[in-house]
């Protein structure tokens, strides 16, 4: 036996090493079989990753989607409410012609739909008031997604252009030998001035003259501003007016003298008038003998038969105006005597008085206070150069043998002019001293002229006055005015005429002011309130002279004297034919206030702040 045989026995490890190798290939195919459950783990891993990535971009992508419709759909809703902004600017009869609520249905925006409610939230009438405001809901559709956007929209109220203008006439401006002072715009179709002064800012399509205090241009007459639709301007004051009847206007002006009846203390008579030639008198309130009432002026002591009794007539008088004067004397002893007026005018230029008298009247000797005569002349201010100095009535002898003692009352001065008279009156809120004076909260009365001749002169007016159809040469007279509408942004006076060419007029007011005193009128009674004096029952007060507020004129302006305008002037055809100095201080008060008939079609803005969403539903 060899040494391997016999040591087979003993080498037992051979059998264990064969074992091994079977268990070494068991381990293997256990580390391949969790190998691959751990890829197929893996991969699935990866799979439904990939999976979740899958559905998360399509959730992603249908969130997008969803965002992107819900986002147009509020663009559809702001285009409704654009759509509807441009209605209401473009439509002007939009409040009549449509209806509370639904304006229009999924109109078509290129990316959706959209859809416009219109209400008024105050009483669901868009057509009672276009004051009221509207709230605007817009519907937006795209897609699935419906959005809602309201709004709320307030009327404003856009002034006429021609409001920004001190002056605008529609056609001519036409100064010869005139002054034209504005402190502001000045716009017409033509503007022309011959040895004239024209101050302000000229705008006009022709501008001729070379007297201009300020900038002139020329423009096209498409930028010239927009004037008032003169048929229809003046329909609200037309309808909201008190009339007042011209029948009631008296047909000639009140009594001008001043205690006519000697029945006061006799302060506006005296018996020495400033004219030095002139003599002196002695003169007294007796109740001796009157021909009215309790008393009459004795006058005595005459230097000369020239000499008499006078009065002053400085606040009233007007330069080359006739006046009808009549004076009742009386004598009481000596022989029939003559008598005479005499009207004086001076200047502060005029070397000596001016004067004119009327034709002696034969007075007889009177008994127990019977015998009074009238001695009556229609004379004629005569024209005095410079300032006027004074003017005075004179009643006097009227030859020279004429120098006794006399006696005179019931004195009467009076303008010789023709028309209708709103002379030395208050007309205001409350009061209207004409007809049955029913009176009006505003302020506004109408006058339908009827082709009569209206004179305003020597009144406060604290309202606006519509005159219809006035006569040839209507207007303010030659003389003080105070006047102003009682609503801020209200014109103080309109003129319109059936017929375009007849609402003419003419401003003639002086810079003299308007006295209680001089006067004999209260011009703040009770209801008639001013800014400055309150109302009180005296007569003290003085008032400038002037106009505020806004005037429109349908036709034809002119302007004569002195007169004073703060605030604008609207004329619907030309200024011309004037002489004198018209001022005109520019106030905003119509343009910050556009009174009815001077708008332009209402304007409509969002209300800030009132942009929200609204639920549906």
């Amino acid at each position: 036996m060899n040494t391997a045989e016999k040591s087979w026995p003993n080498n037992t490890p051979s059998a264990p090493i064969k074992n091994s190798t079977m268990n070494r290939h068991r381990k293997n195919s256990a580390r391949s079989g969790g190998v691959y459950i751990v890829v197929l783990g893996t991969a699935l891993m990866v799979s439904v990753l990939g999976m979740s990535s899958l559905v998360l971009q399509r959730i992603q992508n249908r969130q997008l989607s969803a965002t992107e419709e819900i986002r147009q759909a509020q663009l559809n809703a702001e285009t409704a409410i654009e759509l509807g902004m441009l209605i209401l600017q473009d439509e002007s009869n939009w409040r009549t012609a449509r209806t509370n609520g639904r304006w229009f249905t999924a109109r078509g925006t290129g990316a959706g739909t959209c859809t416009l409610d219109v209400v008024d939230p105050i009483d669901a009438n868009l057509a009672d008031d276009d004051k009221e405001p509207i709230v605007l809901l817009g519907i937006g559709n795209r897609g699935k997604a419906e959005q809602r956007m309201k709004v709320t929209v307030d009327p404003i109220k856009i002034p006429l252009d021609c409001l920004k203008s001190t002056v605008a006439a529609g056609d001519l401006v036409d100064m010869q030998s005139d002054t034209l002072r504005a402190n502001g715009l000045v716009t017409a179709n033509q503007v022309t001035a011959n040895a004239s002064n024209v101050y302000g800012t000229v705008t006009a399509v022709t501008v001729s003259g070379s007297t201009y205090h300020g900038t002139s241009t020329q423009v096209n007459a498409s930028t010239l501003p927009q004037m008032p639709a003169w048929q229809t301007a003046f329909d609200y004051f037309r309808t909201n007016a008190t009339p007042i009847s011209i029948s009631d206007l008296p047909t000639v002006t009140p009594n001008l003298g001043r205690n006519t009846g000697i029945e006061g203390i006799a302060t506006e008579w005296t018996g020495d008038p400033p004219w030095s030639l002139l003599e002196n008198s002695d003169i007294a309130q007796v109740n001796t003998f009157k021909r009215g009432g309790t008393h009459s002026l004795r006058v005595d002591d005459r230097d000369q038969w020239y000499s008499g009794a006078a009065q002053r007539v400085d606040d009233f008088v007007k330069a080359g105006v006739q006046y009808n004067i009549e004076v009742w004397v009386y004598q009481d002893h000596g022989l029939s005597r003559n008598f005479r007026l005499t009207l004086v005018t001076k200047g502060t230029a005029s070397g000596s008085p001016l004067f004119e008298s009327g034709a002696a009247v034969a007075v007889p000797l009177g008994v127990l206070n019977i015998g009074w005569t009238k001695v009556s002349a229609t004379l004629t201010a005569q024209p005095w150069s410079g300032n006027l100095e004074y003017a005075f009535v004179l009643v006097a002898g009227g030859d020279t043998v004429s120098d006794d003692e006399f006696y005179l009352d019931d004195l009467v001065i009076r303008e010789n002019v023709t028309g209708r008279f709103i002379y030395r009156q208050v007309l205001s809120p409350g009061v209207n001293p004409y007809g049955s004076g029913t009176t009006n909260a505003q302020g506004i009365y109408k006058i339908d002229c009827g082709g009569q001749r209206v004179v305003i002169e020597r009144s406060r007016i604290s309202g606006t006055l519509l005159l219809i159809n006035p006569g040839a040469n209507s207007c303010v007279g030659d003389g003080p005015i105070h006047w102003a509408p009682y609503v801020a942004g209200y014109p103080a006076l309109l003129v319109e005429a059936d017929t375009a060419a007849d609402a003419d007029f003419s401003i003639r007011a002086t810079n003299r002011s308007l006295g209680e005193k001089e006067n004999g009128v209260n011009f703040n009674p009770t209801g008639s309130t001013h800014a400055d004096f309150g109302q009180d029952s005296d007569t003290t007060d003085i008032y400038r002279s002037q106009i505020t507020g806004l005037i429109a004129i349908e036709d034809d302006l002119t302007f004569q004297n002195t007169p004073l305008v703060r605030g604008q002037i609207i004329v619907g055809d030309d200024i011309a034919n004037c002489s004198g100095t018209l001022d005109i201080e520019y106030q905003p008060d119509s343009l910050l206030n556009p009174p009815p008939g001077f708008l332009a079609p209402n304007g409509y803005r969002r209300r800030p702040g009132s942009a929200t969403k609204a639920v549906l539903p």
